[in-house]
């Protein structure tokens, strides 16, 4: 007898807690967040040797690209690279790549417009992968590059600004004038 109203007390405590709760507007919710989207690495660099890099003015600091090699960057020890509309870093130019939100990639490495390196001015300096490699640590530091004059002057060359926005915006104007002549011939 204890045990059935025991039984009986409990059940009916279980199934007067909904009514309680609505008739005071409690409302217990548990949201589970979907699991994160996993982006696929992009595909590998294909270099027969270490590559060589340019050492681009960017802001108040350089950033190193690789010629002939759209979206690859290294800054501060990482390698960046944009690829499918997303960043990437890695410790090492060849990978392994994982995603990095772009709040997290310096503004250094966005400024720069992944195919700059396609159109870049004429003077700047190659560098063998070793020098680089044995050196960048040294040459951020001690801002090595800043005497040189070529450096000095592209560095007053404001990333992002309307110069830059100007810049890209001639040359589209060029190409698609060149177009049109070439197809009204």
């Amino acid at each position: 007898m204890k045990r059935v109203t025991l039984l009986m007390a409990s059940l009916f405590f279980v199934v007067s807690i909904p009514v309680v709760g609505a008739v005071a507007g409690v409302s217990i919710n548990i949201n589970v967040p979907p699991p994160p989207s996993v982006l696929p690495p992009p595909p590998p660099l294909a270099f027969a040797s270490p590559p060589d890099v340019v050492v681009v003015p960017s802001g108040a600091t350089e950033v190193y690209l690789v010629p002939n090699t759209v979206g690859l960057y290294f800054h501060g020890g990482y390698w960046y690279r944009f690829h499918g509309d997303h960043w990437f870093r890695a410790s090492l130019y060849s990978g392994p790549w994982g995603p990095v939100e772009v709040s997290l990639v310096p503004r250094a490495v966005v400024a720069i417009p992944p195919n700059y390196i396609l159109s870049m001015p004429p003077g700047y300096h190659w560098i063998h992968y070793a020098d680089f490699n044995s050196h960048w640590r040294d040459w951020g530091r001690t801002h090595y590059w800043n005497s040189h004059s070529w450096y000095r002057d592209h560095s007053q060359h404001r990333w992002g600004d309307r110069e830059w926005h100007a810049h890209e915006r001639q040359h589209h104007e060029r190409e698609h004038h060149e177009k049109e002549h070439s197809d009204a011939r």
